[in-house]
């Protein structure tokens, strides 16, 4: 089977990287339900869009980092779907930030938002998919979680644990036909992931990238199409890398880490 009627929850849909996917996977055909923390107005038109293409969606407000909240919105995806079938966990914050000079609150927010809410958002939607004997679990990390990142400890460190989280349990519920599965995306051209960039810098990245480009958040939706998709049904426990080449060469993040030193040096 193909995802046509399939019920899918993308956190972090409002924008960006989240907002393409739920745009591509109801193109596909499923009904997507949407989490958001605070961009509501952006998540309704997104909702709007997906509903334009004859799917159902469905717009929930909560904190991915607090495990309440991740438990009420669940609730009412079930109220309204009655099952869930694939997960996007996409949702994540970062802001750049020497360790030393890092708070308690800012290392334990990203932690608890990029890491924490992933296990949260797993746990509400695994009870369905193991019922229901299928499921499609992707996760949107970052080269970060490999590499590590200058000024992004807190950050590095959250992606990185997405592997360990995605391998484990991959093995854990393989013998229910969930696969578990994660995405790095190389410099893709969203406010998050390129906010704090000015324009000739991103201009220089796209430059340096082997594709020539940035990415565009199409591209991960693509490769979410693909892990979802009968095409993917036996690989599972994998990371996919899509950047256009980016990774093979660390110029990129050097530009940026850069541009953040002598940002720091002028304060």
């Amino acid at each position: 089977m193909n995802i046509v009627n399939r019920v899918a929850v993308v956190t972090g849909g409002s924008r960006g990287i989240g907002r393409g996917v739920a745009l591509r996977l109801a193109k596909e055909g499923s009904d997507v339900a949407i989490i958001c923390r605070s961009s509501l107005n952006l998540a309704e038109e997104v909702a709007n869009e997906i509903t334009k293409l004859g799917r159902r969606s469905l717009v929930v407000q909560a904190d991915v980092g607090m495990s309440q909240d991740v438990s009420n919105a669940f609730k009412k995806i079930f109220e309204e779907y009655g099952r869930i079938d694939i997960l996007v966990n996409n949702a994540a914050i970062v802001n750049f930030r020497a360790l030393s000079k890092m708070s308690d609150e800012e290392w334990r927010k990203t932690l608890s938002v990029n890491l924490d809410g992933v296990f949260y958002c797993t746990r509400a939607a695994l009870p369905s998919m193991m019922k229901n004997r299928y499921g499609r679990i992707i996760c949107i990390s970052s080269g970060s979680g490999i590499r590590g990142s200058a000024y992004l400890t807190h950050y590095s460190a959250s992606k990185s644990g997405l592997f360990g989280l995605i391998k484990g349990l991959a093995k854990e519920v393989a013998s229910y036909n969930i696969t578990a599965n994660a995405i790095i995306p190389g410099a893709i051209q969203t406010d998050q992931a390129t906010g704090s960039a000015s324009e000739k810098v991103l201009q220089e990245i796209g430059r340096r990238t082997p594709l020539r480009r940035l990415g565009k958040p199409e591209d991960i939706a693509g490769a979410v199409k693909f892990f979802t998709s009968d095409d993917a049904a036996w690989i599972t426990g994998q990371v996919l890398t899509v950047d256009g080449g980016h990774y093979l060469t660390m110029d990129g993040e050097e530009i940026v880490t850069r541009g953040f030193q002598r940002r720091s040096r002028r304060r």
